[in-house]
């Protein structure tokens, strides 16, 4: 039996991923690359190699205002052709995270 303080505990280090698209990928590179944020991709390598198709996952790692309020997220990007997804730093806006489905739960299959 799961003690009442280690389950809080446990439950608040859930994994707070979001899935999203391809498009909406490309959108928060360019978004960053625009805005000269510190953690941002080459877009133009990223259309070229991401998965038209594929379903990626972002992960907040660090909050900061940089004028705004910013998220810093993990990117496990799905790439063309390859079974492991690149893997990637992104400063991408506060509130189109917060936008952004939650992974908890998901199940995703072949």
């Amino acid at each position: 039996m799961v003690s009442p303080k280690k389950k809080q505990k446990m439950e608040g280090n859930k994994m707070d991923a979001k899935v999203i698209n391809t498009r909406a990928l490309l959108a928060l590179a360019a978004w960053a690359d625009r805005t000269d944020q510190n953690r941002q991709v080459d877009v133009d390598r990223l259309t070229r190699d991401v998965d038209p198709e594929g379903v990626h996952l972002i992960r907040r790692v660090l909050l900061f205002h940089n004028g705004e309020p910013v998220d810093r997220v993990s990117v496990f990007a799905k790439v063309t052709g390859e079974a492991t997804p690149a893997r990637f730093m992104l400063d991408i806006p506060h509130d189109l995270y917060e936008a952004f489905a939650a992974a908890d739960g998901l199940a995703l299959t072949e």
